[in-house]
């Protein structure tokens, strides 16, 4: 699971890049949440993205998007860039993990 969220901290750091139309307000995030049938304090939770709109404008940005349209792109890049590049940019990263994760409830504090 930690290399899973760091893979996903990897894809994270360029979301800003891939989707380069959005304020630069707008902040990406990881957090994890919990199947709906799973009590909140079992497992399995798991690491999705999340984004913060601050404000009016990255929220109407945010909003033109299709959401399918974003899936696609993210996938796209993540195929351009190689499993292999991918792996070693999750090597590189702050250190993100499940327990980080669990404890700080969102990843990065802002």
């Amino acid at each position: 699971m930690d290399l899973n969220i760091r893979w996903l901290e990897a894809v994270r750091l360029a979301l800003p890049k891939i989707f380069g139309e959005l304020p630069s307000t707008v902040e990406y995030d990881l957090f994890l949440i919990q199947g709906p049938y799973v009590p909140e304090d079992s497992e399995p939770a798991y690491p999705v993205f999340g984004v913060y709109c601050p404000d009016e404008e990255s929220l109407e940005a945010l909003a033109s998007l299709d959401y399918w349209e974003m899936n696609k792109r993210v996938n796209n890049w993540i195929v351009q860039l190689g499993q292999a590049e991918l792996l070693q940019r999750a090597y590189f990263v702050d250190y993100v993990d499940l327990n980080l994760l669990k404890s700080q409830k969102i990843y990065p504090i802002q």
